[in-house]
């Protein structure tokens, strides 16, 4: 009977670059980023202060703060039910 003889390969790492460094750190941006924006559309109110709508001392809704409304606002008022894709399109 013959027995395949395999050698152990020493596993190397290869350091990144600096330019795949850098993608790489945007990319956790871009991701952190479609995170929030999704959890600012999903929880859009109307009733908050936004570009559209003005409203004194009423407490902000969105998870997102001021910065969620308003995004969340723009977006639906530009692109309406369709601004819910826009998260998962940056992921791509």
């Amino acid at each position: 009977m013959s027995q395949e003889y395999t050698e152990d390969k020493e596993v190397t790492l290869k350091r990144l670059s600096s330019g795949r460094r850098l993608l790489e750190a945007v990319l956790i941006v871009v991701a952190i980023f479609a995170v929030y924006l999704m959890a600012a559309l999903v929880s859009f109110n109307p009733s908050d202060p936004s570009w559209s709508q003005t409203a004194w001392h009423e407490p902000i809704h969105n998870l997102g703060g001021g910065v969620g409304a308003w995004l969340a606002d723009t977006l639906f008022f530009t692109f309406g039910v369709l601004a819910y894709a826009i998260p998962p399109i940056m992921l791509v």
